[in-house]
């Protein structure tokens, strides 16, 4: 029998595999819920002609896939901070969701900003 370390019972069980993909996919569903919700709004934010919502989505959305890059990093960091390797083990897998989290999360974080830019400066009521 052979002893575990630390990260490998972390990611072998529950919350290491709740936090891995919660890294992995928060942000890429963030970009498609403020896409859908924007899209849902908007007819309602241009008949009031309050856009101030519109800005409040795209920042909720934008915290949440931060948070995704946030928990992506700690998990990257909690398995050894090194890139993955050849190896076929627990932290090595670990290391690898958790620097795929941290590039779709960073990613899909600069396109919530830069589609909020847009909106700040292009009419979203414009037809």
């Amino acid at each position: 029998m052979t002893m575990q370390t630390g990260a490998q019972q972390t990611f072998r069980h529950g919350g290491g595999l709740a936090a891995l993909f919660y890294g992995l996919l928060a942000a890429p569903f963030a970009l498609g819920a403020h896409m859908f919700v924007n899209y849902a709004f908007v007819h309602w934010a241009c008949a009031r002609v309050d856009h101030g919502w519109l800005g409040a989505v795209a920042a909720l959305f934008l915290l949440i896939s931060v948070s995704g890059a946030a928990v992506a990093l700690r998990t990257w960091q909690r398995a050894g901070s090194d890139w993955p390797d050849a190896s076929s083990d627990v932290v090595t897998r670990s290391r690898f969701l958790s620097a795929i989290g941290l590039g779709v999360s960073v990613m899909t974080a600069l396109l919530i900003a830069a589609q909020w830019l847009a909106m700040a400066y292009i009419d979203p009521c414009m037809r």
